[in-house]
C-alpha cells in the first residue's frame, strides 16, 4: 500500500489525528495522560511524524521531546522518541516511521534515545538503531537530584548514532547512569 510520511508540529494535528493518537496511546502504553496542544504546552511545537496512506488515513505515528541529559558530568541535548505506533502491522509502516525519524535527527545533527519493550527491541535495531538490553534501568529521570526515577525499569534503551558521541560515550560506560532533566517523554 502507498504510503508517505508527515512531519507536523503538534498545533497543525487534526482533531481525528488526535483521537487516533490519543486512543492508540492508550492501548499501547496505558497512557492516561492525553496530548492535548494549546500554546501554554510543549505539544504545541513538538514535532509529530504521521505515515499515511494516499487517503490521508493514518497507518503509525510517533513523536520526538527535546530531552536534556546528563551523563558523566556532561550535558547533552538530544531528541527523546516516543508514542511509536503502527495501526496497520506487518506492513512496513512502523519501519518507515522509525526510518523518517532516524533520517530526520541525523540532518538536524541530534541524537536520539528512548525506551521500549524487550519483545520489540529487534524491530528498533533492524531500523538502524542501537540497542542496550534493560539499559532504562540506568535512565533516570526528573527535575533536581531528590526526584530521580526510573523510565520504564527492564526495558531496552535504544539511541542512535549521532554527532555528539553521546552513544559512544554511553557504549563505553555501560555501569554509569545517564540522567534525564524532564519528568516524562
Amino acid at each position: 500500500m502507498p504510503s508517505y510520511v508527515q512531519i507536523k508540529p503538534g498545533r497543525k494535528l487534526t482533531k481525528k489525528e488526535l483521537n487516533l493518537i490519543n486512543s492508540h496511546r492508550q492501548k499501547e502504553f496505558g497512557q492516561v495522560a492525553l496530548i492535548e496542544p494549546s500554546p501554554t504546552n510543549e505539544d504545541w511545537d513538538k514535532k509529530y511524524f504521521l505515515v499515511k496512506n494516499l487517503r490521508g488515513q493514518l497507518l503509525a505515528f510517533g513523536r520526538f521531546h527535546d530531552v536534556e541529559v546528563v551523563f558523566m558530568d556532561q550535558t547533552y541535548q538530544v531528541l527523546g522518541l516516543a508514542s511509536v505506533v503502527s495501526l496497520v502491522r506487518k506492513k512496513g509502516f512502523g519501519k518507515k516511521l522509525v526510518k523518517k525519524m532516524y533520517q530526520w535527527a541525523r540532518k538536524n545533527k541530534k541524537t536520539v534515545i528512548g525506551f521500549c519493550d524487550p519483545r520489540v527491541a529487534g524491530f528498533y535495531h533492524k531500523c538502524g538503531l542501537e540497542t542496550e538490553l534493560r539499559g532504562s534501568n540506568r535512565l533516570l529521570r526528573g527535575i533536581g537530584i531528590y526526584k530521580m526515577t526510573s523510565y520504564r525499569p527492564d526495558n531496552d534503551l535504544i539511541y542512535t548514532i549521532g554527532p555528539d558521541g553521546f552513544d559512544k560515550k554511553i557504549q563505553a560506560s555501560p555501569k554509569e547512569i545517564i540522567f534525564a532533566l524532564k519528568e516524562s517523554w
